[in-house]
């Protein structure tokens, strides 16, 4: 045996995860109406990202209300009953090899007006470095549209002339009305 070449080294580099987030939503919603945004939490490796972590804080005229974890690829695993306090303080992702996604829906209320930029962000777990930074993070920006009500259909009323000769035919079948009872 050769003592010089008894080590090796290895072309794939097992600390580095381009993780990725992109966020989606309407662009239009009404005021106080339920609204859902969903969140594609992905990884192109090369090496796995298992524990990524996903936030996606509260933001101004947004309540979140739920979270779930509907779709899962590529051996991803979703998180077991994620919650949204979870979610807006960072929720981590169990398992994310490298071509793996899941698929999160955020759903709560609007607000009663202006805009909601809702921004979800993606870091790799500890140890990890992310050669792509720039694909962390994603906003959906929606639009609240207020629901105010239609000016009230005024009622038809009568002038001083109109008044008069409508007092004055109510005058006269009045009195013919006596006028008939005392015969």
């Amino acid at each position: 045996p050769v003592p010089g070449n008894n080590s090796a080294t290895s072309g794939l580099n097992t600390t580095v995860a381009d993780v990725a987030v992109a966020k989606s939503g309407p662009a239009n919603v009404v005021s106080n109406a339920a609204v859902s945004y969903t969140l594609v939490v992905s990884n192109a490796g090369p090496a796995a990202a298992n524990g990524a972590v996903v936030t996606d804080a509260a933001v101004a005229n947004f309540t979140a209300a739920n979270v779930s974890c509907g779709s899962q690829s590529g051996g991803a695993v979703c998180p077991v009953s994620p919650t949204v306090a979870q979610l807006q303080v960072g929720l981590a992702i169990p398992t994310l090899p490298s071509g793996g996604s899941v698929t999160l829906t955020v759903s709560g209320t609007a607000g009663v007006s202006g805009a909601i930029a809702n921004a979800a962000t993606v870091a790799p777990p500890g140890g990890m470095t992310d050669p792509v930074p720039g694909n962390n993070s994603s906003t959906a920006n929606t639009t609240i549209t207020s629901t105010t009500p239609s000016p009230a259909t005024p009622i038809p009323a009568l002038n001083a002339i109109a008044l008069a000769w409508l007092a004055l035919l109510l005058s006269l079948a009045s009195a013919l009305s006596l006028a008939r009872r005392r015969r």
